[in-house]
């Protein structure tokens, strides 16, 4: 049943060429670099969609994508920075790396905006949050149930494609047993 939450996780092409699987065996620098890059495309792009929305000037458009590229860059380093360099430390990989990486990147956010009580705030706030999220989805997981060479066939597949079992299969067996027993 819970099969259908993997309709919503990258194709494993995207995740084989973005994400490390495995964060204990993972490149810090490498990973971080990643998530470096793709927080600046992320806080540009917002930063230009925004722009846009409100019909802001060129050079303001410019100014606020290169800003919120850097935090955004600087955010997703953290994050990563931290996750993986605490899966490293502790050998294991599970939900406490991520709740760290969320406090880190919280405080990040906090002192980007020169105030130690937000960035105390929000590391509390991301570091709580995620660090639930993570627990609940790893108590869930699927993937961790099924063996690796069966998690390639099941990733990709619509969910709603899958053989459902019929409701009257139960029924229909009972009424050919009563039909063969009569026809004795």
């Amino acid at each position: 049943m819970l099969e259908g939450l993997q309709l919503f996780s990258p194709p494993k092409a995207v995740t084989s060429a973005l994400l490390a699987e495995d964060p204990v065996e993972a490149s810090l620098i490498g990973e971080a670099s990643k998530a470096a890059v793709l927080g600046g495309v992320f806080g540009a792009g917002s930063a230009w969609v925004f722009g846009a929305w409100i019909d802001s000037s060129r050079s303001v458009v410019r100014q606020q994508m290169a800003a919120k590229a850097a935090q955004f860059s600087g955010i997703g380093a953290a994050y990563v920075t931290a996750s993986i360099g605490l899966a490293k430390l502790r050998q294991q990989n599970d939900f406490w790396n991520i709740g760290f990486g969320g406090a880190v990147s919280g405080l990040v956010i906090g002192l980007s905006r020169n105030s130690l009580q937000g960035a105390l705030a929000h590391a509390c706030l991301l570091g709580v949050s995620t660090t639930l999220l993570a627990w609940g989805l790893e108590a869930q997981d699927v993937r961790s149930a099924v063996p690796r060479a069966e998690r390639s066939q099941i990733l990709g597949k619509n969910f709603f494609q899958w053989a459902k079992p019929d409701p009257f299969a139960q029924r229909i067996e009972e009424i050919k047993a009563r039909d063969a027993s009569a026809a004795e």
